[in-house]
């Protein structure tokens, strides 16, 4: 079994492989089979490349996009953390606009670490007002 350690380990790892905007790595974080929920995508996502796809996605809107772990919590299979997001985003009229947002996510990893499931959650209209939507 994995130490609350090696868990906060791999956290680091994939939050250093994030802030280099980099989604391939990312999708090698994730298990063959995945539930993905994020509160910014309708429904649940269960290919890990799709979920490459949407951090693909997602760093195009935000270019410099910084994450920043706040807590951190694990126990057996399981990791909840709170984190931040920093970011600026240009809007179609060339404004730009800085964001942050918190928000927690809920970890289901397997015997080798690899993400079975992952639940995101943070407030998505206090995002869009940042964003002037």
């Amino acid at each position: 079994m994995l130490s609350p350690d090696d868990i906060r380990i791999i956290n680091e790892n994939y939050r250093q492989d994030f802030n280099r905007h980099d989604a391939d790595a990312l999708q090698n974080y994730y298990a063959e089979s995945i539930l993905w929920t994020n509160s910014s995508v309708d429904g649940e996502v269960t290919n890990p490349k799709e979920v490459s796809k949407q951090y693909e996605d997602f760093f195009i809107t935000f270019p410099d996009v910084y994450l920043e772990f706040l807590d951190d919590f694990s126990e057996g299979f399981h990791n909840a953390h709170r984190w931040r997001m920093k970011a600026t985003h240009k809007n179609d009229s060339g404004e730009t606009n800085d964001i942050q947002i918190e928000g927690f996510s809920m970890l289901i990893v397997d015997e080798k670490g690899k993400i079975m499931r992952d639940h995101t959650y943070f407030d998505v209209q206090n995002m869009n007002a940042q964003l002037g939507t």
